[in-house]
């Protein structure tokens, strides 16, 4: 019989690592039992409370909006960082600046093994000291193994991460209001919020993002029993338009391409 933790013996909360199964993955679960918990716990009357389960980026513009500050734009002007490989035995850039110019195009290039992956995945998940937390950034890369099991369709429509929570927030207050047993006051705050999220739905055209991602996916040449099929049985080249149609969707602040030609055909580069 499997022994029984006491008292004293502390579980821990993180994934436990599963031979055969990548750390973005384990990544991937431990973020989603995480929003899930914060879910059951929000006031719904709240504003404040209901924010925090935005996207990390929509919380901090939503701050500096609550907080009136001025002066903030979307580029990024680090004078000094360094960044180590993923184990930390080694320096890859020392005392380094980084400077992104808003509504510019950049390119980052160099030779294999020098860290060009690692920098977009650091400046997609923010570990770069300083790097501006109210900036959408998207990093298109090559999928990872627990993003394949969903249709084509379906896999562009749920990358956009606050059109996923809306919709959620969304028809949760529409309960909590069809709820009899809910005072008038209370039922007044979910309204307000419900108003609230709808706006915020019709700042990203959340309303109509399946009609525009069809489009999409047909110029990128998926028919509907093309956008019906799963990722994962899609070849390399069809993958990595999923991911074009993914990034040009979600319409990100920074867009990092990670090597977007790879696997691409001549009139897919050209379409790029």
């Amino acid at each position: 019989m499997p022994a029984v933790p006491s008292e004293q013996t502390p579980v821990s909360t993180e994934p436990a690592h599963v031979e055969g199964v990548s750390d973005d993955a384990l990544e991937f679960v431990k973020q989603q039992q995480e929003a899930a918990e914060l879910f059951k716990v929000t006031d719904w009357t709240s504003r404040d409370s209901m924010v925090k389960l935005f996207p990390l980026y929509v919380q901090e513009q939503y701050r500096i909006r609550k907080e009136n500050i001025k002066g903030i734009n979307n580029s990024v002007n680090i004078e000094s960082f360094t960044m180590k490989t993923p184990f930390g035995d080694r320096e890859l850039l020392t005392r380094t600046e980084l400077v992104i110019e808003q509504g510019k195009r950049q390119c980052l290039y160099g030779a294999n093994s020098t860290g060009k992956t690692l920098l977009f995945a650091n400046m997609y998940s923010r570990k770069i000291k300083d790097f501006p937390k109210h900036i959408y950034v998207h990093h298109c890369k090559e999928f990872e193994s627990h993003e394949l099991s969903d249709t084509v369709l379906n896999t562009v429509l749920n990358s956009h991460p606050y059109r996923n929570i809306l919709l959620k927030c969304e028809a949760r207050l529409k309960e909590l209001i069809a709820d009899p047993a809910v005072n008038a006051e209370t039922k007044d705050a979910y309204q307000n919020n419900l108003d609230y999220v709808k706006m915020q739905k019709n700042s990203i055209k959340a309303d109509d993002a399946e009609d525009r991602v069809t489009k999409m996916l047909r110029v990128l040449g998926f028919d509907e029993v093309g956008q019906a099929r799963t990722v994962q049985s899609c070849s390399g080249g069809l993958r990595m338009r999923v991911a074009l149609a993914m990034a040009f969707f979600v319409d990100a602040d920074l867009l990092l391409l990670d090597e977007p030609t790879n696997h691409l055909d001549f009139p897919s580069v050209l379409w790029l």
